[in-house]
Protein backbone atom coordinates (compact mmCIF):
# COMPACT_ATOMS: atom_id res chain seq x y z
CA UNK A 1 0.00 0.00 0.00
CA UNK A 2 1.25 3.91 -0.75
CA UNK A 3 2.49 5.74 2.33
CA UNK A 4 0.05 8.35 1.29
CA UNK A 5 -3.15 8.87 0.14
CA UNK A 6 -1.82 10.59 -3.19
CA UNK A 7 -5.44 9.42 -5.47
CA UNK A 8 -7.00 12.12 -3.29
CA UNK A 9 -4.99 14.89 -5.89
CA UNK A 10 -5.60 12.95 -8.71
CA UNK A 11 -8.39 10.43 -8.52
CA UNK A 12 -11.28 12.77 -6.90
CA UNK A 13 -15.01 12.77 -7.93
CA UNK A 14 -15.96 16.00 -6.78
CA UNK A 15 -19.46 16.63 -5.35
CA UNK A 16 -19.97 20.40 -6.34
CA UNK A 17 -23.52 21.28 -7.51
CA UNK A 18 -22.74 24.87 -8.66
CA UNK A 19 -25.98 25.16 -10.80
CA UNK A 20 -28.53 23.06 -8.81
CA UNK A 21 -28.60 24.77 -5.28
CA UNK A 22 -32.32 25.33 -4.75
CA UNK A 23 -32.69 29.07 -5.02
CA UNK A 24 -33.74 30.94 -1.94
CA UNK A 25 -34.75 34.42 -2.66
CA UNK A 26 -38.09 35.31 -3.15
CA UNK A 27 -39.47 35.43 -7.07
CA UNK A 28 -42.90 36.46 -8.51
CA UNK A 29 -42.65 33.37 -10.90
CA UNK A 30 -45.14 31.06 -8.97
CA UNK A 31 -46.17 27.94 -10.95
CA UNK A 32 -48.36 26.07 -7.94
CA UNK A 33 -49.41 26.59 -4.37
CA UNK A 34 -50.06 24.26 -1.90
CA UNK A 35 -52.00 25.78 0.83
CA UNK A 36 -49.14 28.57 1.41
CA UNK A 37 -46.59 26.67 0.33
CA UNK A 38 -45.35 28.01 -3.31
CA UNK A 39 -43.52 25.92 -5.92
CA UNK A 40 -41.21 28.51 -8.07
CA UNK A 41 -40.42 28.10 -12.01
CA UNK A 42 -37.13 27.73 -10.90
CA UNK A 43 -37.76 24.71 -8.65
CA UNK A 44 -40.14 23.40 -11.16
CA UNK A 45 -37.53 23.42 -13.93
CA UNK A 46 -34.82 22.00 -11.65
CA UNK A 47 -36.82 18.90 -10.88
CA UNK A 48 -37.98 17.51 -14.54
CA UNK A 49 -34.55 18.56 -15.83
CA UNK A 50 -33.13 16.16 -13.30
CA UNK A 51 -35.97 13.40 -14.01
CA UNK A 52 -33.95 11.65 -16.56
CA UNK A 53 -37.42 9.83 -17.97
CA UNK A 54 -39.41 13.42 -18.43
CA UNK A 55 -39.78 13.87 -21.57
CA UNK A 56 -39.61 10.44 -23.28
CA UNK A 57 -42.49 8.82 -23.89
CA UNK A 58 -44.65 12.04 -23.76
CA UNK A 59 -43.81 15.41 -24.65
CA UNK A 60 -45.96 19.00 -24.40
CA UNK A 61 -48.38 20.47 -22.40
CA UNK A 62 -49.62 17.18 -20.86
CA UNK A 63 -46.17 15.70 -19.78
CA UNK A 64 -45.05 18.68 -18.38
CA UNK A 65 -48.75 18.47 -16.22
CA UNK A 66 -47.85 15.15 -15.03
CA UNK A 67 -44.52 16.24 -14.53
CA UNK A 68 -45.92 18.67 -12.17
CA UNK A 69 -48.20 16.65 -10.67
CA UNK A 70 -45.58 14.34 -9.44
CA UNK A 71 -43.63 17.21 -8.20
CA UNK A 72 -46.44 18.29 -6.03
CA UNK A 73 -46.99 14.47 -4.98
CA UNK A 74 -43.60 14.39 -3.77
CA UNK A 75 -44.35 16.91 -1.55
CA UNK A 76 -47.28 15.74 -0.40
CA UNK A 77 -45.81 12.49 0.35
CA UNK A 78 -43.24 14.59 2.77
CA UNK A 79 -46.22 15.78 4.68
CA UNK A 80 -47.51 12.48 5.02
CA UNK A 81 -44.16 10.63 6.28
CA UNK A 82 -44.29 13.82 8.82
CA UNK A 83 -47.65 12.66 9.69
CA UNK A 84 -47.45 8.72 10.14
CA UNK A 85 -44.08 9.10 12.26
CA UNK A 86 -41.97 8.15 9.18
CA UNK A 87 -39.15 10.86 9.74
CA UNK A 88 -39.12 9.48 13.51
CA UNK A 89 -37.75 5.87 11.89
CA UNK A 90 -34.22 5.33 11.92
CA UNK A 91 -33.24 4.35 8.94
CA UNK A 92 -34.91 7.69 7.69
CA UNK A 93 -33.01 9.74 10.62
CA UNK A 94 -29.91 7.94 9.20
CA UNK A 95 -30.89 9.13 5.30
CA UNK A 96 -31.39 12.59 6.71
CA UNK A 97 -27.96 13.33 8.73
CA UNK A 98 -25.73 11.36 5.81
CA UNK A 99 -27.67 13.77 3.20
CA UNK A 100 -26.97 16.96 5.45
CA UNK A 101 -23.31 16.23 5.90
CA UNK A 102 -23.26 15.89 2.09
CA UNK A 103 -25.05 19.32 1.51
CA UNK A 104 -22.64 21.03 4.51
CA UNK A 105 -19.79 19.52 2.27
CA UNK A 106 -21.14 21.46 -1.26
CA UNK A 107 -22.15 24.36 0.40
CA UNK A 108 -18.55 24.26 1.78
CA UNK A 109 -17.70 23.94 -2.35
CA UNK A 110 -19.86 26.86 -3.44
CA UNK A 111 -18.56 29.14 -0.76
CA UNK A 112 -14.70 28.44 -1.52
CA UNK A 113 -15.22 28.54 -5.54
CA UNK A 114 -17.96 30.25 -6.59
CA UNK A 115 -16.44 33.49 -5.83
CA UNK A 116 -13.52 32.55 -7.75
CA UNK A 117 -15.15 32.00 -11.02
CA UNK A 118 -15.03 34.73 -14.35
CA UNK A 119 -16.34 34.08 -17.44
CA UNK A 120 -15.12 36.09 -20.31
CA UNK A 121 -17.15 37.36 -23.72
CA UNK A 122 -14.48 35.17 -25.41
CA UNK A 123 -14.99 32.11 -23.44
CA UNK A 124 -18.78 32.48 -24.30
CA UNK A 125 -17.85 32.51 -27.97
CA UNK A 126 -15.48 29.60 -28.36
CA UNK A 127 -18.12 27.73 -26.15
CA UNK A 128 -21.19 28.88 -28.65
CA UNK A 129 -18.98 27.77 -31.66
CA UNK A 130 -18.43 24.81 -30.22
CA UNK A 131 -21.68 23.78 -28.84
CA UNK A 132 -23.17 24.45 -32.47
CA UNK A 133 -21.15 21.93 -34.14
CA UNK A 134 -22.64 18.86 -35.56
CA UNK A 135 -21.23 15.77 -34.91
CA UNK A 136 -22.64 12.06 -36.53
CA UNK A 137 -21.30 9.61 -33.81
CA UNK A 138 -22.44 6.08 -32.67
CA UNK A 139 -22.11 4.27 -29.36
CA UNK A 140 -21.80 1.50 -27.09
CA UNK A 141 -23.23 1.47 -23.45
CA UNK A 142 -23.10 -0.39 -20.32
CA UNK A 143 -23.90 0.40 -16.95
CA UNK A 144 -21.15 -1.34 -15.41
CA UNK A 145 -16.68 -0.07 -15.89
CA UNK A 146 -15.69 -3.77 -16.55
CA UNK A 147 -18.30 -4.48 -19.45
CA UNK A 148 -17.14 -1.00 -21.21
CA UNK A 149 -13.44 -2.14 -20.75
CA UNK A 150 -14.38 -5.38 -22.10
CA UNK A 151 -16.29 -3.96 -25.44
CA UNK A 152 -13.56 -1.41 -25.86
CA UNK A 153 -10.80 -4.67 -25.66
CA UNK A 154 -13.21 -6.26 -28.00
CA UNK A 155 -12.73 -3.23 -30.55
CA UNK A 156 -9.51 -3.42 -30.19
CA UNK A 157 -9.03 -6.90 -31.32
CA UNK A 158 -10.86 -5.85 -34.46
CA UNK A 159 -14.80 -6.72 -33.08
CA UNK A 160 -17.09 -4.78 -35.10
CA UNK A 161 -20.18 -1.90 -32.95
CA UNK A 162 -22.26 -3.62 -34.93
CA UNK A 163 -21.79 -6.90 -33.43
CA UNK A 164 -20.99 -5.56 -29.98
CA UNK A 165 -24.35 -2.78 -30.31
CA UNK A 166 -26.64 -6.11 -31.03
CA UNK A 167 -25.16 -7.61 -27.90
CA UNK A 168 -25.72 -4.34 -25.82
CA UNK A 169 -28.77 -2.40 -26.82
CA UNK A 170 -32.60 -3.53 -26.19
CA UNK A 171 -33.33 -1.48 -28.52
CA UNK A 172 -34.32 -2.48 -31.65
CA UNK A 173 -33.12 0.37 -33.73
CA UNK A 174 -29.59 1.07 -32.04
CA UNK A 175 -29.22 -2.59 -31.79
CA UNK A 176 -29.51 -2.71 -35.64
CA UNK A 177 -27.49 0.11 -36.91
CA UNK A 178 -24.67 -0.30 -34.41
CA UNK A 179 -25.54 2.20 -32.19
CA UNK A 180 -25.78 5.30 -34.94
CA UNK A 181 -26.88 8.16 -32.99
CA UNK A 182 -27.25 10.08 -36.71
CA UNK A 183 -26.03 14.01 -36.51
CA UNK A 184 -26.55 15.80 -33.29
CA UNK A 185 -25.19 18.94 -32.04
CA UNK A 186 -22.82 18.54 -29.64
CA UNK A 187 -24.67 21.01 -27.07
CA UNK A 188 -27.84 18.48 -27.21
CA UNK A 189 -24.96 16.09 -25.62
CA UNK A 190 -24.75 15.26 -22.24
CA UNK A 191 -21.38 17.77 -21.13
CA UNK A 192 -18.97 14.60 -20.30
CA UNK A 193 -20.11 12.27 -23.39
CA UNK A 194 -19.94 15.78 -25.81
CA UNK A 195 -16.15 16.89 -24.19
CA UNK A 196 -15.30 12.83 -25.15
CA UNK A 197 -16.45 13.72 -28.74
CA UNK A 198 -15.50 16.55 -29.52
CA UNK A 199 -11.54 15.54 -28.14
CA UNK A 200 -11.80 12.51 -30.86
CA UNK A 201 -10.58 12.61 -34.65
CA UNK A 202 -12.92 11.55 -38.05
CA UNK A 203 -13.26 8.03 -37.06
CA UNK A 204 -11.56 7.73 -33.73
CA UNK A 205 -13.11 5.75 -30.75
CA UNK A 206 -12.91 6.98 -27.29
CA UNK A 207 -12.00 5.14 -24.01
CA UNK A 208 -14.79 4.08 -21.96
CA UNK A 209 -16.15 7.65 -21.06
CA UNK A 210 -18.02 7.83 -17.64
CA UNK A 211 -21.38 9.80 -17.87
CA UNK A 212 -24.34 10.66 -15.45
CA UNK A 213 -25.95 7.60 -16.85
CA UNK A 214 -23.06 4.87 -17.44
CA UNK A 215 -20.24 4.74 -19.55
CA UNK A 216 -20.33 4.82 -23.45
CA UNK A 217 -17.58 4.20 -25.99
CA UNK A 218 -18.30 6.68 -28.65
CA UNK A 219 -16.77 6.78 -32.42
CA UNK A 220 -17.03 10.60 -34.56
CA UNK A 221 -18.08 9.32 -37.64
CA UNK A 222 -17.74 12.90 -39.07
CA UNK A 223 -18.03 16.83 -37.72
CA UNK A 224 -19.12 19.66 -39.36
CA UNK A 225 -19.32 23.44 -37.90
CA UNK A 226 -22.20 25.64 -38.14
CA UNK A 227 -21.41 28.45 -41.01
CA UNK A 228 -24.12 30.52 -40.18
CA UNK A 229 -24.07 31.47 -36.57
CA UNK A 230 -25.96 34.41 -35.54
CA UNK A 231 -26.09 37.09 -32.76
CA UNK A 232 -29.25 36.10 -31.47
CA UNK A 233 -28.19 32.82 -31.78
CA UNK A 234 -25.77 33.46 -29.33
CA UNK A 235 -27.40 35.89 -27.18
CA UNK A 236 -30.22 32.76 -26.77
CA UNK A 237 -27.54 30.30 -26.15
CA UNK A 238 -25.70 32.52 -23.15
CA UNK A 239 -27.08 31.88 -20.64
CA UNK A 240 -26.83 28.07 -20.89
CA UNK A 241 -23.43 28.16 -22.02
CA UNK A 242 -22.73 30.18 -18.78
CA UNK A 243 -23.92 27.35 -16.17
CA UNK A 244 -21.86 24.51 -18.25
CA UNK A 245 -18.81 26.73 -18.28
CA UNK A 246 -19.35 27.66 -14.72
CA UNK A 247 -19.71 24.20 -13.89
CA UNK A 248 -16.17 23.25 -15.44
CA UNK A 249 -14.24 25.84 -13.69
CA UNK A 250 -15.79 25.19 -10.41
CA UNK A 251 -14.77 21.49 -10.65
CA UNK A 252 -11.49 22.46 -11.37
CA UNK A 253 -11.27 24.88 -8.81
CA UNK A 254 -13.12 22.44 -6.10
CA UNK A 255 -10.16 20.27 -7.04
CA UNK A 256 -7.27 22.36 -6.39
CA UNK A 257 -9.14 23.49 -2.75
CA UNK A 258 -9.29 20.00 -1.95
CA UNK A 259 -5.48 19.18 -3.54
CA UNK A 260 -4.41 22.10 -0.81
CA UNK A 261 -6.81 21.62 2.32
CA UNK A 262 -5.79 18.25 2.67
CA UNK A 263 -1.92 18.77 1.92
CA UNK A 264 -1.72 21.01 4.39
CA UNK A 265 -3.53 18.00 6.87
CA UNK A 266 -1.52 15.73 5.12
CA UNK A 267 -3.63 12.23 6.01
CA UNK A 268 -1.58 9.55 6.16
CA UNK A 269 -2.50 5.88 6.77
CA UNK A 270 -0.86 3.57 9.06
CA UNK A 271 0.32 0.50 6.95
CA UNK A 272 0.50 -2.59 9.43
CA UNK A 273 -3.02 -1.24 10.61
CA UNK A 274 -4.29 -1.04 7.68
CA UNK A 275 -3.09 -4.56 7.17
CA UNK A 276 -4.95 -5.66 9.97
CA UNK A 277 -8.16 -5.12 9.11
CA UNK A 278 -7.68 -5.90 5.08
CA UNK A 279 -6.60 -9.55 6.91
CA UNK A 280 -10.08 -9.10 8.99
CA UNK A 281 -12.28 -8.43 6.36
CA UNK A 282 -10.62 -10.94 3.68
CA UNK A 283 -9.99 -14.87 3.81
CA UNK A 284 -6.27 -16.12 3.55
CA UNK A 285 -6.76 -17.44 0.43
CA UNK A 286 -7.91 -14.05 -0.90
CA UNK A 287 -5.08 -12.33 0.84
CA UNK A 288 -2.74 -11.91 -1.32
CA UNK A 289 -4.63 -11.59 -4.45
CA UNK A 290 -4.63 -8.14 -6.53
CA UNK A 291 -8.21 -8.28 -6.73
CA UNK A 292 -10.92 -11.09 -4.75
CA UNK A 293 -13.02 -12.87 -6.39
CA UNK A 294 -16.25 -10.60 -5.07
CA UNK A 295 -17.28 -7.12 -3.87
CA UNK A 296 -17.39 -6.64 -0.78
CA UNK A 297 -19.53 -4.11 1.10
CA UNK A 298 -19.42 -3.14 4.64
CA UNK A 299 -22.95 -4.43 6.02
CA UNK A 300 -23.62 -4.60 9.46
CA UNK A 301 -22.78 -7.65 10.38
CA UNK A 302 -19.48 -7.74 8.73
CA UNK A 303 -18.62 -4.35 10.55
CA UNK A 304 -19.49 -6.12 13.91
CA UNK A 305 -17.69 -9.41 13.03
CA UNK A 306 -14.80 -7.12 12.19
CA UNK A 307 -15.17 -5.42 15.79
CA UNK A 308 -14.79 -8.77 17.61
CA UNK A 309 -11.78 -9.93 15.75
CA UNK A 310 -9.85 -6.88 16.38
CA UNK A 311 -11.05 -5.77 19.58
CA UNK A 312 -7.22 -5.93 21.00
CA UNK A 313 -6.33 -3.35 18.26
CA UNK A 314 -9.00 -0.85 18.16
CA UNK A 315 -7.35 1.87 19.82
CA UNK A 316 -4.47 1.71 17.05
CA UNK A 317 -4.27 4.66 14.54
CA UNK A 318 -5.72 3.42 11.28
CA UNK A 319 -4.67 6.99 9.80
CA UNK A 320 -2.37 10.02 11.45
CA UNK A 321 -2.57 13.40 9.82
CA UNK A 322 -1.14 16.88 11.24
CA UNK A 323 -3.27 17.70 14.35
CA UNK A 324 -4.77 14.20 15.03
CA UNK A 325 -5.72 10.80 13.98
CA UNK A 326 -8.48 7.99 13.50
CA UNK A 327 -8.21 4.44 15.36
CA UNK A 328 -9.31 1.71 13.59
CA UNK A 329 -12.61 1.84 16.24
CA UNK A 330 -13.30 5.19 15.23
CA UNK A 331 -13.45 4.09 11.33
CA UNK A 332 -15.64 1.08 12.19
CA UNK A 333 -18.46 2.29 14.32
CA UNK A 334 -18.25 5.90 11.77
CA UNK A 335 -19.32 2.97 8.92
CA UNK A 336 -22.46 2.35 11.01
CA UNK A 337 -23.62 5.59 10.55
CA UNK A 338 -23.50 5.46 7.11
CA UNK A 339 -26.49 4.28 5.02
CA UNK A 340 -25.74 0.61 3.58
CA UNK A 341 -26.10 2.35 0.10
CA UNK A 342 -23.18 4.73 0.66
CA UNK A 343 -20.79 2.69 2.44
CA UNK A 344 -17.07 1.89 0.40
CA UNK A 345 -17.48 -0.86 -2.06
CA UNK A 346 -14.40 -2.43 -2.59
CA UNK A 347 -12.52 -5.56 -4.64
CA UNK A 348 -9.45 -5.03 -3.37
CA UNK A 349 -6.42 -3.37 -0.79
CA UNK A 350 -5.83 -0.11 -3.53
CA UNK A 351 -9.52 -0.01 -3.68
CA UNK A 352 -10.50 -0.25 0.04
CA UNK A 353 -7.31 2.09 1.01
CA UNK A 354 -8.75 4.86 -1.61
CA UNK A 355 -11.94 4.44 -0.31
CA UNK A 356 -10.62 5.17 3.33
CA UNK A 357 -8.90 7.80 1.87
CA UNK A 358 -11.88 9.94 0.32
CA UNK A 359 -13.74 8.79 3.65
CA UNK A 360 -11.34 10.84 5.97
CA UNK A 361 -10.89 13.64 3.29
CA UNK A 362 -14.70 14.18 3.37
CA UNK A 363 -14.68 13.78 7.32
CA UNK A 364 -12.11 16.66 7.74
CA UNK A 365 -13.86 19.09 5.29
CA UNK A 366 -17.13 18.15 7.22
CA UNK A 367 -15.79 19.62 10.16
CA UNK A 368 -14.18 22.57 8.59
CA UNK A 369 -18.14 22.95 7.39
CA UNK A 370 -19.25 22.81 10.86
CA UNK A 371 -17.06 25.07 12.27
CA UNK A 372 -18.51 27.58 9.84
CA UNK A 373 -22.12 26.45 11.55
CA UNK A 374 -23.05 25.35 7.31
CA UNK A 375 -26.28 23.15 9.23
CA UNK A 376 -27.96 26.33 9.28
CA UNK A 377 -26.94 27.87 5.97
CA UNK A 378 -30.75 28.03 4.51
CA UNK A 379 -29.71 26.24 1.30
CA UNK A 380 -28.49 23.31 3.01
CA UNK A 381 -32.17 23.09 5.16
CA UNK A 382 -33.56 23.02 1.46
CA UNK A 383 -31.48 20.80 0.05
CA UNK A 384 -32.06 17.99 3.29
CA UNK A 385 -35.92 19.21 2.63
CA UNK A 386 -35.73 18.27 -1.38
CA UNK A 387 -33.68 14.70 -0.46
CA UNK A 388 -36.76 14.62 2.31
CA UNK A 389 -39.41 14.91 -0.03
CA UNK A 390 -37.36 12.29 -2.67
CA UNK A 391 -37.35 9.68 -0.30
CA UNK A 392 -40.43 9.80 1.18
CA UNK A 393 -42.31 9.43 -2.29
CA UNK A 394 -39.84 6.81 -3.16
CA UNK A 395 -40.86 4.93 0.01
CA UNK A 396 -44.76 5.22 -0.66
CA UNK A 397 -44.08 4.72 -3.75
CA UNK A 398 -42.14 1.40 -3.12
CA UNK A 399 -45.72 0.23 -1.01
CA UNK A 400 -47.77 0.84 -3.94
CA UNK A 401 -45.26 -1.46 -6.39
CA UNK A 402 -45.41 -3.89 -3.59
CA UNK A 403 -49.12 -3.95 -3.37
CA UNK A 404 -50.12 -4.35 -7.32
CA UNK A 405 -51.23 -7.94 -8.02
CA UNK A 406 -50.70 -7.87 -11.68
CA UNK A 407 -53.61 -9.95 -14.10
CA UNK A 408 -52.26 -12.66 -15.70
CA UNK A 409 -52.66 -11.41 -19.22
CA UNK A 410 -50.26 -8.78 -18.37
CA UNK A 411 -47.41 -10.75 -17.69
CA UNK A 412 -48.22 -13.10 -20.33
CA UNK A 413 -47.81 -10.34 -22.50
CA UNK A 414 -44.39 -8.78 -21.12
CA UNK A 415 -43.00 -12.46 -21.43
CA UNK A 416 -43.80 -13.16 -25.38
CA UNK A 417 -44.95 -9.99 -26.75
CA UNK A 418 -48.38 -11.38 -27.79
CA UNK A 419 -50.26 -9.55 -30.35
CA UNK A 420 -53.77 -10.84 -29.60
CA UNK A 421 -53.62 -9.79 -25.70
CA UNK A 422 -53.27 -6.15 -27.34
CA UNK A 423 -56.24 -6.33 -28.78
CA UNK A 424 -57.67 -6.50 -25.68
CA UNK A 425 -55.61 -4.29 -24.09
CA UNK A 426 -54.18 -1.89 -26.33
CA UNK A 427 -52.63 0.09 -23.93
CA UNK A 428 -50.20 -2.16 -22.75
CA UNK A 429 -48.53 -1.49 -26.20
CA UNK A 430 -47.33 2.32 -24.47
CA UNK A 431 -44.44 -0.29 -22.05
CA UNK A 432 -41.46 -1.40 -22.76
CA UNK A 433 -41.20 -4.17 -19.78
CA UNK A 434 -43.29 -5.02 -17.18
CA UNK A 435 -41.17 -3.07 -14.39
CA UNK A 436 -42.25 -0.08 -16.26
CA UNK A 437 -46.11 -0.94 -16.13
CA UNK A 438 -45.95 -1.78 -12.67
CA UNK A 439 -44.07 1.59 -11.87
CA UNK A 440 -46.78 3.66 -13.77
CA UNK A 441 -49.61 1.40 -12.05
CA UNK A 442 -47.85 2.25 -9.12
CA UNK A 443 -47.29 6.12 -9.56
CA UNK A 444 -51.10 6.76 -10.42
CA UNK A 445 -52.28 5.09 -7.15
CA UNK A 446 -50.15 6.91 -4.86
CA UNK A 447 -51.61 9.84 -6.80
CA UNK A 448 -54.71 9.39 -5.61
CA UNK A 449 -53.91 8.15 -2.26
CA UNK A 450 -52.21 11.59 -1.53
CA UNK A 451 -55.46 12.97 -2.76
CA UNK A 452 -56.53 12.06 0.96
CA UNK A 453 -54.34 14.40 2.15
CA UNK A 454 -56.26 17.84 3.47
CA UNK A 455 -54.45 20.05 1.54
CA UNK A 456 -55.68 23.09 -1.13
CA UNK A 457 -53.56 22.83 -4.49
CA UNK A 458 -53.52 25.52 -7.04
CA UNK A 459 -51.69 25.74 -10.21
CA UNK A 460 -50.72 28.12 -12.68
CA UNK A 461 -51.96 26.87 -15.75
CA UNK A 462 -51.40 29.62 -18.37
CA UNK A 463 -47.70 29.64 -16.78
CA UNK A 464 -47.31 26.05 -17.22
CA UNK A 465 -48.58 26.33 -20.66
CA UNK A 466 -45.66 28.85 -21.60
CA UNK A 467 -43.28 26.67 -20.03
CA UNK A 468 -43.90 23.86 -22.33
CA UNK A 469 -43.33 26.13 -25.14
CA UNK A 470 -40.00 26.89 -24.29
CA UNK A 471 -38.73 23.28 -23.55
CA UNK A 472 -37.12 21.43 -26.85
CA UNK A 473 -38.62 18.72 -26.78
CA UNK A 474 -36.80 17.35 -29.34
CA UNK A 475 -33.72 17.63 -27.11
CA UNK A 476 -34.94 15.26 -24.36
CA UNK A 477 -35.46 12.71 -27.04
CA UNK A 478 -32.16 12.69 -28.46
CA UNK A 479 -30.80 12.70 -24.57
CA UNK A 480 -32.58 9.15 -24.08
CA UNK A 481 -30.78 8.29 -27.11
CA UNK A 482 -27.83 8.64 -25.67
CA UNK A 483 -28.32 7.28 -21.95
CA UNK A 484 -30.72 4.18 -23.64
CA UNK A 485 -30.03 1.28 -21.28
CA UNK A 486 -29.28 -2.33 -22.29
Amino acid sequence: MKSAFKFLEISLIITLCLSCQKKIEETTDIIARIDDQNITLEDFRLFYELDPNFGIDSTGYGALLDELHKFIDQKLSYRKAQQTGLMQDSLFVKAKNWEQKRAMLRQLYREKVEKQIEITEEELRQAFVRHNSELHVRQLFTKDAEHAQELYEQLQADATFETLASQVFADTVLAKNGGDLGWIKAGDLDEDFADATLSLGKNEISQPTQTQWGYHIIQLLDRKEQIILTESDFNAQKSGLEKRIKRKKGQRLSSAFIAGFMKDLNPQPVPNNFRLLWNAIVSPPEREKSTISFKITFTNKLINEILQTLHPYLDKPLIQYRGGSVTLGDYLIALKDIPVGNRPRFQSRKQLSNRIGIWIRDELLFEKALRKNLDNHPGVRAEVEDFLEQQSYLFFLSKEMEAINPPEWTTKYFENRDRNILRDHPELSGFHTFQEWVGYKAENNLHKTLKSINADIEIDYQTLLKESKNINWDRRVRMFAIRKPS
